[in-house]
């Protein structure tokens, strides 16, 4: 008598929204396992493939299914936490596990998989300052006492010691993430970790991350501090992941998809892996203060901030200046005066823009400083978005001049931005012994939404049903026929007035739908209805796609930056 047929589900490295079901062949497949790497046939092509599900019940008829070609030889498994995790990623960022498959094991890492490992040549070891002072000494003592129940945010500049600390006291493996490899940063670690520690950026070579997987899986790694693509390593006995610079926009992924948030995607992993989760950050994101508010995290700050920003900062209204006669083009006499008084003094001068070519304010101020008998002044221009990370204690005065930019248009997020990068340059500017003005504001309005504090920003939230009291998906539209594109974008418009429930009721509050060029953009009240909504929405977008061939002209972004 035959023996009964195995089925299992697979996870193909495509943009499927559903799993294949194939025959495990007993002679070359006998037992296949969640998480063995297998090799199998779709349509006429052949992929690596993991098995997703044992025991599966075929949803079509038997005759239909394909049998398996066989083990995926030389690949290790896949975890099962592994696998939840991209269940999670596809579920929250509305994509199909395949893309999350492909992210985490790119081909090149599957080729590389399959070949002999090379060895890995070593850094000399720097030596680092490891003082704590007082304050370090009680956050520490704070994070440690919360972090078992709860996320902390620490709300501190100076955190690369603090997270050291915290690491050694940890016994399992750590994740440090970042949005981009800071090379002292990395030293300090490499030289506090030794051998236990390796690094992950965007430009790890396909051996480098086979090598570094391999180690992870046998122990020989303990400390891992990498950008976003860290999060799918395969760690085996994860106990703290940390979040560094949890604000900075560079952690939401923008250009390919899921468009995914390192921060979001950071707590999900923490939660399968039962992992302590640190948020770090010297002007933390609106969303973290206000889980802190209602007590989802536990905040932590350093004494520092008690007065934040650490240097005092001097606003000039340019409209009232003007109607006084204090404009000298686009500087005011308040500002001119004190940049001529530091230069005379030996000081340098830091002048910041809300734009790229500074070229004509250049040309100005060298005239106007000309007229003061400075013939070459030492004064330096710069894209103030460019350098919301630089140092400027070396200036005696730094300058941000038509602020009012910062605040852009159609950017809900866009008051929060602008208070973040203030604040943040602020902290970075000269702290001990200046006279109040070392940073000064030009702008036409001093009483605008970045001079608000986070409870001012959350209020105005709330009165709008805006993040973080509402979910935004956009449905982002690529097309190079603009009147196609528009005809689709008000066909699925309709569908979606259609689809989702958009009146307000005693269980269900209202949707939102804003049609702009490029995108569609919905608006989801956090509710109990919300994980409902957020799959009718995928539905939709899915039915749509399908009907009308479209799939590779729209992609979902959920939180969008």
């Amino acid at each position: 008598m035959a023996s009964a047929r195995k089925y299992f589900k697979a996870i193909l490295p495509l943009r499927l929204e559903w799993e294949p079901c194939y025959v495990a062949v007993s002679e070359s497949l006998p037992d296949p396992k969640v998480g063995d790497r297998v090799l199998v046939p779709l349509a006429g092509r052949k992929y690596h493939a993991v098995v997703s599900e044992t025991d599966a019940t075929p949803d079509i008829a038997p005759s239909r299914i394909q049998n398996a070609i066989g083990p995926d030889e030389g690949l290790e498994s896949i975890s099962e936490e592994e696998i939840r995790f991209w269940r999670f990623l596809s579920d929250y960022y509305m994509v199909p596990v395949g893309e999350i498959y492909k992210i985490a094991y790119p081909a090149t890492l599957i080729d590389s998989e399959k070949k002999k490992a090379r060895s890995r040549a070593t850094k000399a070891e720097v030596s680092y300052r490891t003082h704590l002072d007082e304050d370090q000494k009680r956050i520490i003592r704070e994070v440690l006492a919360l972090l078992s129940e709860r996320t902390v945010l620490l709300q501190a500049e100076q955190r690369v010691q603090i997270y050291i600390e915290l690491i050694k006291r940890t016994s399992g493996s750590v994740l440090l993430l970042c949005p981009e490899i800071d090379v002292q940063t990395e030293g300090r670690l490499r030289s506090a970790f030794g051998d236990e520690f390796a690094s992950f950026g965007p430009d790890i070579t396909a051996a480098a991350r086979r090598d570094l997987a391999r180690d992870l899986r046998q122990g020989r790694r303990r400390v891992i501090y990498g950008t976003r693509g860290a999060l799918f390593l395969p760690f085996s006995n994860l106990s703290e992941v940390i979040v560094d610079e949890e604000q900075d926009p560079r952690h939401k992924q923008e250009n390919r998809e899921p468009r995914m948030h390192t921060r979001d995607a950071a707590a999900i992993l923490a939660s399968i892996y039962n992992a302590a989760l640190l948020l770090g950050s010297g002007v933390p994101s609106l969303d973290s203060l206000y889980n802190a508010r209602f007590g989802r995290y536990a905040l932590v700050s350093a004494q520092e901030i008690g007065t934040f920003p650490l240097c005092r900062f001097e606003v000039i209204d340019t409209k009232a200046e003007l109607r006084k006669n204090g404009m000298r083009g686009n500087y005011s006499r308040i500002l001119l005066a004190r940049v001529i008084e530091s230069l005379r003094a030996g000081g340098k001068i830091m002048i910041l823009v809300p734009w790229n070519d500074t070229s004509e304010l250049e040309i100005e101020l060298r005239e106007l400083l000309a007229e003061a008998g400075i013939k070459r002044p030492a004064v330096k221009f710069k894209n103030v978005w460019k350098a919301a990370n630089d140092d400027f204690r070396a200036f005696a005065v730094v300058a941000i001049i038509h602020a009012e930019y910062l605040v852009r248009e159609n950017d809900f997020r866009g008051d929060e931005k602008a208070a973040r990068l203030l604040r943040g340059i602020a902290s970075h500017c000269l702290t001990d012994g200046v006279k109040s003005g070392a940073l000064l504001i030009q702008c036409t309005f001093t009483q605008g939404a970045f001079f608000r504090n986070s409870e001012e920003l959350l209020a105005e939230r709330k009165a709008f049903g805006l993040p973080p009291f509402s979910r935004i998906v956009d449905i982002r539209f690529s097309d190079k026929n603009p009147d196609r594109l528009a005809a689709r974008r008000e066909e699925l418009t309709r569908r979606l007035r259609s689809n989702l429930p958009r009146q307000g009721s005693p269980t269900r509050s209202r949707i939102n739908l804003m049609v702009q060029d490029d995108r569609i953009r919905v608006i989801l009240p956090k509710d109990q209805n919300l994980s409902a909504n957020k799959s009718a929405l995928r539905l939709t977008v899915t039915n749509f796609c399908n009907e009308r061939k479209y799939s590779a002209h729209i992609c979902l972004d959920v939180d969008p930056a």
